[in-house]
């Protein structure tokens, strides 16, 4: 073969090796591009979504769900390419359980951040600030009629005072003037009364006129009667005024450190129950908020010791005007989303959640939930 004819095989060949290669690379980019499809087509899987009814986290009504967690949840969804299943349970430890044992993906609602939980759970990054407060009745004492009654009790003491020391100054009036004051008779049955109507318009520093203390004696006494009257006066009113103020009192508890030795109620398998647990109390651990809140309302426990953000939505609707929060945030958490150790979910959830954050949709949930 000529060396022109070898130049042209090589050449060829060449060629040929190029046409191939570039079909390798055409056919590996169809490939990626492929793969890359499938992996975004996979990140539109459903999310299997472990929830709890907790109002206003999670509101369940038949088969439809909202709530502050719910709405969240839904606003992360679209952002992270999230098609949602929800999973419901009965409580937080169901919740985890069901997030470990892989029949859930995640789980959302008020689910405390604790260092005990992160050892075999993922959390993303808060969703709400919260904590432990004490929610109690209002006092015995409140209400109209209550008011009435407590209002009653201490005109009746007064009057019954004012009566017993009217009687003891017109009976001394009588004895020092009857003899020296021509407006005092002389004879027991008109002179008493008389000295007595003397002694309600110097005690009330009315003062008429119509009758003045002619004796020494008389004056003196008139002058002892007039002190003890002012003060007699004086102690109703702040008697009055003391009790109008105890009957507004919201709480016989007024916080945390007044539960010592109180039987209170709190959800078992919760932070609250772990938390409480620690102190002197006598607890009533139950299933869920809705039934330690008519434990409550039912005067069977004190008080009751739960995430704050639920017993504001309970003080604010089914116990509302009868119960109160008092005392603050005693044990600040933070509640996030839990996912499995290791679950790519936790940072699509995060990068969605600081989005949220930033745009402004993560405060105007909140303020449409918790106001």
């Amino acid at each position: 073969m000529s060396p022109r004819g070898r130049t042209r095989r090589r050449v060829g060949g060449r060629a040929l090796f190029a046409a191939v290669a570039m079909a390798i690379a055409i056919a590996a980019g169809v490939v990626l591009v492929a793969d890359a499809s499938a992996q975004e087509a996979g990140e539109r899987t459903e999310v299997r979504l472990a929830v709890r009814e907790l109002e206003p986290f999670v509101i369940v009504e038949g088969d439809r769900y909202s709530g502050f967690s719910i709405a969240l949840w839904e606003e992360l969804a679209d952002s992270a390419g999230f098609d949602t299943d929800y999973v419901l349970v009965d409580n937080v430890t169901e919740q985890l359980d069901a997030v470990e044992s892989g029949d859930a993906d995640a789980a959302i609602g008020a689910i405390s951040v604790t260092e005990e939980r992160e050892v075999t759970w993922d959390f993303s990054q808060p969703i709400a600030d919260g904590g432990l407060a004490v929610l109690t009745t209002a006092s015995s004492g409140s209400g109209w009629w209550s008011s009435i009654r407590s209002v009653l009790g201490v005109v009746g003491w007064f009057v019954l005072m004012l009566l017993v020391l009217l009687a003891v100054a017109g009976h001394v009036i009588w004895l020092v003037e009857r003899h020296k004051n021509p407006d005092i008779p002389d004879d027991y049955v008109h002179g008493v009364p008389e000295a007595m109507w003397f002694a309600v318009v110097s005690v009330f520093t009315v003062g008429y006129g119509d009758h003045v203390p002619r004796s020494v004696a008389g004056r003196l006494a008139t002058v002892g009667f007039v002190i003890v009257g002012i003060i007699a006066v004086s102690q109703f009113t702040a008697s009055l005024a003391s009790r109008l103020t105890a009957e507004r009192l919201t709480s016989p508890v007024a916080g945390v450190e007044d539960l010592g030795g109180r039987r209170v109620a709190t959800v078992a398998g919760t932070t609250a129950a772990e938390e409480m647990r620690t102190r002197p109390v006598d607890l009533v651990e139950v299933d869920d908020i809705d039934e330690a809140g008519a434990l409550l309302l039912a005067a069977e426990v004190e008080a009751v010791v739960y995430d704050a953000p639920a017993l504001d939505w309970f003080s604010r609707g089914e116990g509302r005007g009868r119960t109160a929060v008092v005392g603050g945030v005693f044990d600040p958490e933070y509640y996030a989303v839990a996912a499995a150790e290791g679950s790519p979910l936790t940072e699509r959830i995060d990068r969605a959640l600081l989005e949220a954050r930033e745009d402004g949709t993560w405060q105007r949930l909140h303020d449409e939930w918790f106001g």
